[in-house]
Formats: C-alpha cells, structure tokens, sequence
C-alpha cells in the first residue's frame, strides 16, 4: 500500500494489476505484522481490504492467519492532529474494524531475552510504563560521565538538529578528502516529493574516508540491513 494513509479505487485497481503481489498474497498462509504499536487503525484497514481483495475472500485478511507482534508501550503511528489540535481516536490498531472483526487471541511474552542482568531489565520496565521510581533513578545517576569503552558509539539525540551537529562535525575532524552524492529522481512530481520527504537518507550525502555510517534501508542480497553500521574504506 506504500506510505499512503487511505487507498483510493484507483489506488485499489493499480494494486490489483500488480501480479507479483497478487501470486505472494494468493500463495500465503500466514501473514505476520512487527512493530504493530507503528501502525494505524487505517493503515490495517487498508491491508485487510487488500488482501480480502486479491485473495478473493471477504473474510478478515482473506482468510489469512494473522500474527500482530508489538508493544503499544512503545512507539506510537505518526499521524497529522485533527483540526483541532487533538490526535485522532483511529490512531492504534486497535481501533480498526479489522482488528475487531478477528477476533485474536492475546498472547503475552514474559521471558526476557536480551537482558541478563536483572536489574537492568526493570528499570527498563519500569520506563515503559511511565513508573520511574528512585531507586532505579539512583542506579542511572550513577552511570552520569562515565567513560565509554567504546571508540565510536552511536549516539541518541531527542532532535534531528542536534544529529546533524555532531555528525557534521565528526566529518570535519577527519583529514580525508570531502566526496558528495547527490540524489537524483525521476517520475511523477507529486510521488518523487513525497518519497524524498521521507527519505531517512539526506538528498546531498558528505562524506569521507574512515567515516562511519549507518544503513537507512534493507538489502539482503548485498547482505546489509537497516541498522547495519560501517566505515567508509573506499570509494
């Protein structure tokens, strides 16, 4: 459905004469959604009309199994305010008639995986939900200024501005020569704007040997992924 919020008929009718997707939806038996707290209520609509639509079966998602896997703790969909100033009653999944129309059944992850150490693990429970207590403020506090095995960590920033700083001037302490990429599109207008607009990767790209970077999309065959992170050696 690509990054549109509502499917037209038109936009429904250039799904439908997509054959590749046609024979991965005819063909599929299960169909699985990460990160479902990203998703809105509308955006799940749109997919359960779709796939009710090439699979020819009005039942929810065409009579697929369904797996949603997320944490509506986390992040939430990002969606325009209303006219009003307030955020729409359709902005989780939750809130869509497709989700209701499933009838799923919940199926709560208990065990802890990524952390070992206790007590870490519940100060970052409690974080998820809002319930900071001092005791664990205390045991933050005491990592303040701690030094930083690490070489080059990646570091999270709150604004963009504030990304953009230290990794321009990052750029500007190495001693290597300065190569720029620019971007180039071609289509219709409206869609080449669109996408360039939400582009992770900027339009003018500076960079420099023994620069480090991060992937902002997912190439299995070339073996990198979002996320991944490297080190310019050559160009």
């Amino acid at each position: 459905i690509g990054i549109k919020d509502v499917l037209s008929d038109y936009d429904m009718e250039l799904i439908q004469q997509n054959e590749r997707l046609h024979k991965n939806i005819s063909k599929a038996k299960v169909l699985i959604i990460d990160e479902i707290s990203m998703l809105s209520a509308n955006t799940i609509d749109s997919v359960d009309r779709v796939v009710q639509m090439l699979r020819r079966d009005w039942r929810p998602f065409g009579g697929l199994q369904v797996i949603f896997v997320g944490d509506f703790f986390q992040l939430p969909p990002v969606m325009a305010l209303n006219s009003n100033g307030s955020e729409s009653n359709k902005r989780f999944a939750f809130a869509s008639k497709a989700w209701k129309d499933l009838d799923l059944v919940m199926c709560y992850l208990h065990t802890q995986h990524r952390q070992s150490e206790w007590d870490f693990s519940d100060i970052l429970n409690t974080l998820r939900k809002g319930d900071m207590q001092a005791a664990w403020l205390a045991i933050l506090k005491t990592r303040l200024g701690q030094p930083v095995a690490h070489p080059n960590p990646v570091k999270l920033y709150t604004h963009n501005i504030d990304v953009d700083r230290i990794n321009t001037q990052k750029l500007e302490e190495l001693e290597t020569d300065l190569k720029i990429y620019i971007a180039t599109g071609s289509g219709d207008k409206n869609l080449v704007a669109a996408i360039s607009k939400s582009m992770l990767a900027p339009s003018t790209l500076s960079l420099k040997i023994g620069a480090q970077v991060i992937f902002v999309k997912n190439n299995p065959q070339k073996q990198y992924f979002n996320g991944t992170t490297g080190e310019i050696v050559w160009f």
